[in-house]
């Protein structure tokens, strides 16, 4: 069901859409949208990952902080 004919006091009929105006402005919101689509998606599978791996990472700290960075003899700086 269009929103004009579900609040008409907010959308008036034959009012341009917010998609409307990104073209008259000369973006594309097609485009605009389907990158948001992709970082949505980027985003929730890092946050899965770390999720998943979050005992592993913290195991990793923790020795670190025991024993300090691997080869830090090493380092040049």
């Amino acid at each position: 069901m269009p929103r004009q004919r579900l609040r008409p006091d907010l959308f008036p009929a034959g009012a341009p859409t917010t998609f409307d105006e990104a073209r008259a402005l000369g973006l594309d919101p097609d485009l605009i949208a389907a990158q948001a689509v992709e970082d949505a998606v980027r985003a929730e599978k890092t946050r899965r990952w770390q999720e998943e791996n979050r005992a592993a990472m913290d195991s990793w700290n923790e020795w670190t902080e025991r024993n300090g960075l691997p080869l830090a003899k090493y380092r040049m700086f």
